[in-house]
């Protein structure tokens, strides 16, 4: 058996926090990556002027000054699935009729393998004119792919039309680039979504993905305050499961959002098995996995636990995310779910159509004895999607000012949230070259229709180029007050959030060979075998022993000898940034 190793108790053995103001280092080039370092992230303002245009530097002007259309034809292998009416939302005639582009080529995953897709298009080379695909965590393994096409000449080199984006590249740092450069010749094929510019921290998004919302309709029934600790979180759900059915319906007390993923990243973190990520056990000379702490141990008995009682959602690890949001989440029967800092107001909407009295609040993650900073959520500064362009594409300079428009405050929002209108939009521009909210419209459509936002408008569903400007307060609401539930959400986890330069370029460097033959199976084995103990376990005497046989198992399939080689790696990194 696995030993279960105290790190609370060896806090100087734990790696040092890596200079925070550093940003990723290339892969492949380590010398030039050094250098890079010291560079400053490209400025430029791509901010709306009021005082004179919607659109200061030309990119729109640019575009409209085109009169044949460009038809763009793109692959959207990301999790979005696409709006149901596809060519003819609002973004689609939007674009189509300013800018004299036809999105109407775009084609979303439909729940095929994203990596084999992308690979098709490889071994066929012929491919759509942008293909947008997931980075992380860890980037190599998807980048492996576009760097083989970029070899075999199907790429264009994007870099000459990066360097004319200011929009774009304001986001972008030299250290970030680089970390996406072709490893044959050093040239640039690949362009970054979602990085962080650390420069830029204060204006972009940097917040917990989801939190958990509760029904404080059912606290204050209930008389119930609202839990700090896991015992009360555990006796909270107790009494909810006690709540009268809905429409014939039994109540759910706890709903996770996606397959059961939150299960681990929230429970688990209520525990702090997320702490583990750069720990290391030093006199093994390994790096420590969340697996073998009793940290972890102790999250699959609490968790198995809740299962067992029926607490959560019997069918959790089955059920996807649109069948949560759209199903159950807007349903009075739920008493606990999670949901962005951003959506909780809309689905209040969407849940006082069927009980004017039933609302939704942010909920702080409770937390057991010790636990301080949960390290829940994870920003990888070098970003979690990409996108590469065909070299046949008929026009990249303007493919780029369609992209570097996309980056304005402008186009950001008309990617987030439709295009601009006060009569049928979510937001719209003034008189002054104002970008204001709409929420009242918003909120009536909604009403109407839940899926108004993605289906009509294609909200969210064109993103290519993106920076981390995911809310309103930050892109609009310029005459209004930014919403205060999401304010308050992003408050009570602020203390939640993990960015460590260290662990991204850990994550950047290519695998050894031991993680890179055995570590896909040795996730599949974890995730699996967590899953099972906690949704079959029938106490926590059974939890224990399902467990020490996993960790057995994982022994045997190259647990251990992963660890010793990622530690070697991570020995790497320090050289580097020594």
């Amino acid at each position: 058996m696995i030993c279960l190793i105290d790190i609370d108790k060896q806090e100087e053995e734990r790696w040092r926090m890596i200079r925070n103001s550093l940003w990723p280092l290339k892969r492949a080039v380590l010398a030039l990556l050094l250098g890079l370092l010291l560079l400053s992230a490209c400025q430029s303002d791509s901010s709306i002027d009021p005082a004179t245009s919607p659109d200061p530097d030309g990119t729109a002007a640019s575009l409209e000054a085109k009169n044949d259309e460009m038809v763009i034809s793109a692959y959207q292998g990301t999790i979005y699935t696409g709006p149901k009416n596809g060519p003819s939302t609002e973004y689609a005639k939007y674009i189509k009729s300013r800018f004299n582009i036809n999105v109407d080529r775009f084609v979303w995953s439909s729940g095929e393998n994203i990596k084999k897709k992308i690979s098709l298009f490889a071994a066929s080379g012929e491919m759509p004119d942008i293909i947008q695909f997931g980075v992380g965590p860890g980037m190599l393994p998807d980048l492996q792919i576009p760097h083989e096409m970029a070899d075999n000449g199907m790429l264009l080199n994007i870099e000459p039309y990066l360097n004319n984006s200011p929009n774009l590249m304001k986001y972008l740092t030299p250290t970030i680039i680089d970390s996406y450069r072709n490893p044959s010749n050093g040239k640039l094929y690949v362009l970054p979504n979602f990085a962080v510019n650390e420069q830029l921290i204060d204006e972009l998004t940097i917040e917990v993905n989801n939190v958990f919302i509760v029904r404080a309709d059912w606290l204050e029934k209930l008389h119930l305050e609202v839990p700090t600790t896991p015992e009360d979180f555990y006796e909270m759900l107790i009494a909810f499961k006690k709540m009268p059915d809905w429409n014939g319906q039994q109540v759910i007390p706890y709903m996770p959002f996606w397959r059961g993923a939150e299960i681990r990243s929230h429970i688990g973190a209520m525990f702090g098995i997320w702490k583990y990520r750069t720990a290391v056990d030093e006199e093994a000379q390994r790096m420590v996995d969340y697996h073998e702490t009793k940290e972890y141990l102790s999250y699959l008995k609490y968790a198995a636990r809740l299962y067992r009682e029926g607490l959560i959602y019997p069918e959790a690890y089955k059920t996807d995310w649109e069948d949560a949001f759209y199903n159950y989440i807007p349903t009075p029967r739920v008493g606990l779910s999670n949901l962005r800092p951003g959506e909780i107001t809309s689905m209040n909407t969407m849940l006082q159509k069927l009980d004017p009295k039933a609302k939704y609040v942010p909920m702080p993650l409770p937390k057991a004895p010790g636990v301080g900073n949960s390290e829940m959520e994870r920003i990888n500064r070098l970003g979690s999607s990409a996108i590469i362009i065909s070299k046949k594409v008929s026009d990249p300079e303007r493919l780029f000012h369609y992209l570097d428009w996309m980056a304005s405050d402008e186009g950001w929002a008309t990617v987030t949230f439709g295009p601009p209108s006060k009569e049928n939009g979510s937001w719209y521009i003034d008189e002054m070259g104002q970008l204001i909210d709409n929420p009242e419209l918003a909120a009536m459509k909604k009403a109407e229709n839940p899926a108004w936002e993605s289906d009509v408008l294609g909200a969210w569903q064109y993103g290519l180029s993106g920076v981390l400007k995911y809310t309103r307060n930050l892109i609009l609401d310029q005459s209004g007050e930014p919403d205060p539930i999401r304010l308050l959400a992003n408050k009570m986890y602020s203390s939640d959030v993990y960015m460590d330069i260290s662990y991204d370029i850990l994550q950047n460097l290519a695998p050894g060979p031991e993680r890179a033959e055995k570590g896909a199976g040795l996730d599949k084995l974890f995730e699996e075998g967590e899953a099972r103990i906690v949704m079959t376990s029938t106490s926590d005497a059974d939890v224990t022993v399902m467990y020490e046989k996993m960790m057995k198992q994982a022994v045997e399939a190259g647990f251990l000898a992963i660890l010793k080689e990622d530690y070697g790696r991570y020995q790497t990194v320090e050289k580097m940034l020594e």
